[in-house]
């Protein structure tokens, strides 16, 4: 005996296998862009219906909220998978699909993990009435969440309805109008069963009309794949593509001879003798394309090709190799005019270049200016500025890993004499053949100056004071020694040094104050003398 209250059981059931069943068309086409996310769609309709059905033969509460918990995981995905599907079909996406493009699961996700989550929040379905003893229906209360979804979906919605009407609008070819007029025709049943199953005229209270609605979507479908070849008449048509194309196309048949061409080829290469059935050989030597380019392949090449004048010009190719089924039958070349981007490209690279080379030289100036500013001129030693700053960096150092520091004054003895007696240039040459020797005899974490006049100052990081007037000897020997196998000065040189130290001497200020006071000592004690610092001076 037929129970009435278990027709929509087998309404939404049978649905449930219709989707199914219409998956194998799509699959034998599925080479045709973005089939596998109509299959997908019409995967996620298969679940959601059949999910209902169970939903809807059930007898108790619990096993319907389930089942009601699993169709959401197949109504949430309808829509986003046909709107992607949409896209891929009529060109406005391509494969790869852009990262971004899983947004679009964002919120559909959330509602599923909010409906199996329920119990925890109640914001899907606060509440649920009583099962009706007649029609088996149960009514579901529908919460913020519930709301959320159906409201994303439906923005979905209104947008592919739009996106559809645009493409009937735009197509001239009438099969291609049929295609889009039944697939938008078929969105707007589900959208309005949906409608008449939320709105409060429902006539059989609890029952969702939307698998109804989704069902005579699938039946547009179903037309509009068996008598309007869709799928098979992809949007693709010679008048519409070729000839509007601003780029040049260039079709080869098998043979390498000419088949077609396109209005935007003939602009670009109005030298070119142009006939059907000419071997491509002569077009190919013109536009300087090498023939080995041209075998079997099934991937696409892209080069660049270079005419010179008088018919200057630079082109982007794209040699795609035409198949028909598993038959090859030619070439299809698409000529991209690249010009002025390839020429102001190179104005940049030649503009950078040039600017490249001008931030070398300022760098270098920069650097030759900071050099000159703490070098002194003639020595080629620090200044007095830079040995000051160095100074107060090197002996906080010191301080805070109480580490030793010595300071010498070096002064030349006498050398106003030298000035006098053998000139100025001689003189120099005094003072920077005692730079070369500071230089020469410092480690590298030592800093010699030419403090002024004919005084020179060294500064020797982590030296004791016995170290530091070692060091101090050594120079003074060496000094001595090549001032006296000089045969242009012709009389001996010395100079005379004062020593100073930390942790002797607290800060900067007191060091100089006794290095200074120590070389006045080694001064009045007959010069060509080496004093260190001490109470009284001493020693």
């Amino acid at each position: 005996m037929f129970r009435i209250d278990l027709l929509p059981f087998w309404i939404y059931l049978l649905i449930g296998m219709f989707s199914l069943v219409l998956i194998i068309p799509i699959y034998v086409r599925r080479r045709v862009p973005g089939s596998g996310y109509l299959a997908m769609h019409i995967l996620s309709l298969a679940i959601w219906t059949i999910a209902v059905a169970l939903e809807t033969a059930s007898t108790n509460q619990a096993a319907k909220i389930l089942f009601n918990k699993v169709s959401y995981i197949g109504f949430a995905n309808i829509v986003p998978f046909l709107l992607i599907f949409l896209l891929l079909y009529f060109g406005k996406l391509n494969q790869p699909l852009p990262r971004k493009i899983i947004l679009l699961w964002l919120l559909p996700v959330f509602v599923i993990l909010a409906a199996w989550t329920n119990e925890w929040h109640a914001l899907v379905w606060p509440g649920f009435g009583a099962i009706d003893s007649q029609t088996n229906f149960m009514v579901y209360e529908h919460g913020p969440f519930f709301w959320v979804g159906i409201i994303y979906i439906y923005l979905l919605m209104f947008f592919i309805l739009f996106f559809m009407w645009d493409q009937w609008h735009h197509s001239s070819h009438r099969t291609y109008r049929w295609q889009s007029m039944l697939i938008l025709v078929g969105g707007v049943f589900p959208m309005a069963t949906g409608t008449f199953y939320l709105s409060n005229i429902n006539p059989v209270l609890g029952m969702d009309w939307t698998p109804i609605g989704s069902f005579f979507s699938l039946v547009f479908i179903t037309v509009a794949i068996y008598a309007f070849r869709f799928m098979d008449a992809v949007p693709v048509a010679r008048e519409i593509v070729l000839s509007n194309m601003q780029d040049g196309v260039l079709v080869l048949g098998v043979d390498q001879q000419v088949l077609d061409w396109n209005a935007a080829f003939r602009n670009l290469f109005p030298f070119l003798t142009l006939r059907i059935g000419i071997p491509a050989a002569e077009i190919l030597t013109q536009l300087k394309l090498p023939a080995y380019l041209f075998h079997h392949e099934s991937r696409a090449v892209r080069f660049e090709v270079e005419l010179e004048a008088p018919h200057l010009g630079i082109f982007e190719v794209c040699l795609n190799v035409i198949w028909q089924g598993e038959r090859f039958s030619g070439w299809l070349l698409i000529f991209h005019v690249v010009t002025q981007e390839r020429l102001v490209t190179r104005a940049l690279k030649n503009a950078n270049q040039h600017l490249q080379e001008r931030l070398v030289e300022i760098e270098g100036l920069q650097i030759k200016l900071k050099e000159q500013a703490i070098r002194d001129p003639l020595t080629g030693l620090f200044n007095r500025r830079y040995f000051s700053e160095t100074l107060e960096r090197e002996l906080a150092q010191a301080v805070r890993t109480q580490s030793p520091l010595s300071l010498l004054m070096i002064d030349i003895d006498n050398f106003k004499l030298v000035n006098d007696q053998l000139g100025h240039v001689s003189g120099d040459d005094v003072l920077k053949r005692l730079g070369d020797i500071l230089s020469f005899n410092t480690r590298k974490g030592d800093v010699a100056c030419r403090f002024g006049g004919e005084e020179f100052m060294v500064l020797l990081v982590g030296a004791k004071v016995d170290q530091a007037r070692d060091r101090a000897l050594n120079i003074q020997e060496v000094f001595a020694d090549a001032c006296r196998n000089d045969p242009d000065l012709g009389m001996p040189v010395t100079m005379s040094v004062g020593i100073s130290s930390f942790p002797e001497a607290s800060d900067s200020g007191e060091l100089i104050r006794r290095v200074d006071q120590a070389l006045y000592a080694a001064k009045r004690a007959g010069r060509d003398k080496i004093v260190i610092w001490e109470d009284g001076l001493a020693k």
